[in-house]
C-alpha cells in the first residue's frame, strides 16, 4: 500500500491476530497511517496493554506504520461516523461489523470497507461480484486503488450477474476487463443470469478469496438463500461501499 489512511476497530472482544495478519501481509508500504479504535464498555480492560498482547503494536512498529489507538466508550456508530469519512480504508470483523451494525450506520463519503472473517490469511484471488451498476464500479476501483502493489500476483474473477441493473454495454464491458488486466495478469470472466446459485460458484477459485461488492445487502441475502452460500459470506473477506447500501 501507499499513501493510505487505515481505520481498524476491535471491541474488546475480538482477537487482535486478524488484525495483525492483515498488516503483517498487506503493511509494507510507504506513507501508510492507521488508527485503532477500540470499542469498550467501562468494564472492559483498556486496549492498550494485555488486550493487543503487543502483536499489532509490534508488527506496525516493524513496518514503520505510526499506529494511535482510540478507546470508544460511548456510541460507537456515532464515533465511527466522524472518523470514516477521512480514511482511506475502514478495516473491521465481519462478526464486530454485524453487533455494532456499522454497515447501516457509515456515511456515504467513507472510503472502502473491508470486512473480514474470524479465520483471514494471505489472499492469493478475488472475486469481483459486479451488477452493472455505478456502485458495483466503484467498488471494483476502490479495491485495486488499496491494493495495488499486491494484485499483480493475484488472480482475479469478474463474475457478472446480470439482473435488471446491469446496465453496461458490450463495449464498456470490454473496458472494464482491459482496466482490471491493468492490475492483474490472470483475469477471468463469468457473466450469469440471476438468481446467482452454488451451482456457479463451481466454477470460480472462491477459497480463501475475498468478494468485491457494490451491494453488501445482496451478499448478506445469498447468505440466507442457500446452505452453500454461508461459507462464501462467512469464510471470505468482504470489501464494499457504503454508499451502496442507502
Amino acid at each position: 500500500m501507499q499513501d493510505k489512511k487505515i481505520l481498524a476497530v476491535l471491541t474488546t472482544e475480538s482477537d487482535d491476530s486478524v488484525l495483525n495478519s492483515f498488516i503483517t501481509h498487506f503493511g509494507a508500504g510507504t506513507n501508510i497511517d492507521m488508527t485503532l479504535c477500540c470499542v469498550k464498555d467501562d468494564s472492559s480492560p483498556a486496549c492498550e496493554g494485555e488486550h493487543l498482547s503487543g502483536r499489532v503494536t509490534t508488527t506496525c512498529t516493524k513496518k514503520s506504520i505510526p499506529l494511535k489507538v482510540a478507546e470508544i466508550h460511548a456510541d460507537a456508530a456515532t464515533a465511527m461516523r466522524s472518523r470514516a469519512p477521512f480514511a482511506d480504508l475502514v478495516v473491521v470483523e465481519k462478526e464486530v461489523l454485524r453487533k455494532l451494525a456499522l454497515r447501516d450506520e457509515l456515511p456515504r463519503e467513507s472510503g472502502a470497507i473491508l470486512a473480514l472473517p474470524s479465520r483471514f490469511s494471505e489472499i492469493t484471488n478475488v472475486i469481483l461480484l459486479f451488477d452493472g451498476t455505478a456502485s458495483g464500479l466503484r467498488g471494483i476501483k476502490e479495491f485495486f486503488q488499496v491494493f495495488a502493489r499486491h494484485t499483480n500476483k493475484m488472480e482475479v474473477t469478474l463474475l457478472c450477474i446480470e439482473s435488471d441493473t446491469y446496465a453496461f454495454r458490450k463495449e464498456e464491458e470490454m473496458q472494464l476487463v482491459e482496466y482490471i488486466r491493468r492490475h492483474s495478469t490472470e483475469v477471468g470472466v463469468l457473466k450469469v443470469a440471476p438468481p446467482l446459485t452454488d451451482r456457479h460458484l463451481r466454477a470460480v477459485s472462491h477459497k480463501a478469496a475475498p468478494v468485491v461488492t457494490g451491494d453488501l445487502e445482496y451478499l448478506i441475502g445469498l447468505r440466507g438463500s442457500a446452505i452453500g452460500f454461508k461459507p462464501f459470506y462467512d469464510d471470505t473477506a468482504t470489501l464494499f461501499i457504503p454508499s451502496a447500501n442507502r
